[in-house]
């Protein structure tokens, strides 16, 4: 696992800032089968962070996030789960995938 930010600070209020994680193959269990393994992945997110100052409220930042910026597909988790149907061993993978592009929107205020 990885992770990196490169931060653009363009002018005093603005903040730009490009966060990358990387996670390399994962197993649903401790066997380590490739049968059960989830496939690494590389998803990059995108952040924009504008603040005021004043008198009255030391600092209000408004904060937009755009999560998944390449609509990457992948999975992080998920179970495995195994089992004796007609005398032969059954086993079953299920995953949970993550949302594609999203985004969010924030404020923090400092009294």
């Amino acid at each position: 696992m990885g992770s990196a930010t490169l931060n653009f600070i363009p002018a005093k209020k603005i903040e730009i800032s490009l966060l990358n994680k990387y996670v390399s193959k994962q197993y649903l269990d401790n066997t380590q089968q490739e049968s059960r393994k989830l496939d690494a992945f590389f998803v990059n997110d995108l952040r924009g962070i504008y603040t005021f100052k004043g008198k009255k409220i030391k600092e209000l930042s408004i904060i937009a996030q755009l999560n998944n910026l390449f609509n990457v597909k992948y999975e992080p988790n998920g179970y495995t789960f195994s089992y004796i149907y007609g005398g032969q061993t059954v086993t079953e993978n299920f995953y949970f995938p993550m949302a594609g592009m999203n985004f969010m929107l924030g404020v923090n205020l400092r009294m």
